[in-house]
C-alpha cells in the first residue's frame, strides 16, 4: 500500500466550490450590507456588492474559480504522487 493516497479531482473541486459560495456570502455581507471599503469599489466607484447582476456575477467567478483551484490543486498532487 503506498505512503500517501491519491486525491479525488472532483471530491476537491466539489468542496472548494463549497468554500467559494461562503467565501462569496461574507463577501457581499461585509462588503455589500456592512459596506466596508472593496478594491472593487475603489477601482470602480459605481460597482456595489448589493446590485443583484454584480452580486449573480460574483457568485459564477467565486463558484467557477475555487472549484477550478481544486480540481488543478489535487490533478497537480496526483500527478506529483505518480512522479516518484
Amino acid at each position: 500500500m503506498p505512503k500517501y493516497q491519491e486525491l479525488n479531482e472532483k471530491a476537491l473541486a466539489a468542496s472548494a466550490a463549497m468554500v467559494g459560495f461562503v467565501a462569496w456570502i461574507i463577501a457581499v455581507i461585509w462588503h455589500g450590507a456592512m459596506m466596508q471599503p472593496s478594491m472593487m469599489g475603489w477601482m470602480y466607484p459605481g460597482f456595489s456588492y448589493m446590485n443583484p447582476m454584480n452580486a449573480l456575477t460574483l457568485l459564477v467567478v467565486f463558484v467557477a474559480g475555487f472549484c477550478i483551484i481544486g480540481w488543478l490543486v489535487a490533478a497537480f498532487y496526483n500527478w506529483n504522487l505518480k512522479r516518484k
